[in-house]
């Protein structure tokens, strides 16, 4: 069995901008698309792997609002962020997308 590798604090705080649905970029925060997969909650998993594989990685995130502001940041643009039920997350949304 593989030993356990302590989370650095760049990955902690990637994990801490998933839950706040902002996006978490390679820059810093993870070396690349496989540091995604230290991230233990699904949802924020697949926000963290969709900067990296596209849009096509938000269709497996289960929370409907998270799934449409994914699909918004990667591609289809403001009118997804309106679908979003939750009011802080649609203005998040609406700022975020061009």
């Amino acid at each position: 069995m593989p030993a356990m590798r302590a989370v650095s604090t760049p990955l902690l705080l990637c994990c801490i901008a998933a839950v706040t649905l902002q996006s978490c970029r390679p820059s810093a925060a993870l070396a690349g698309r496989q540091d995604c997969f230290r991230i233990r909650d699904a949802d924020e998993r697949q926000l963290c792997i969709a900067d990296y594989d596209g849009k096509r990685a938000c269709d497996f995130i289960r929370s409907r609002d998270q799934r449409n502001y994914c699909k918004a940041v990667h591609g289809e643009g403001k009118t997804t962020c309106t679908l979003i039920a939750d009011e802080q997350l649609r203005a998040q949304c609406t700022a975020k997308v061009p």
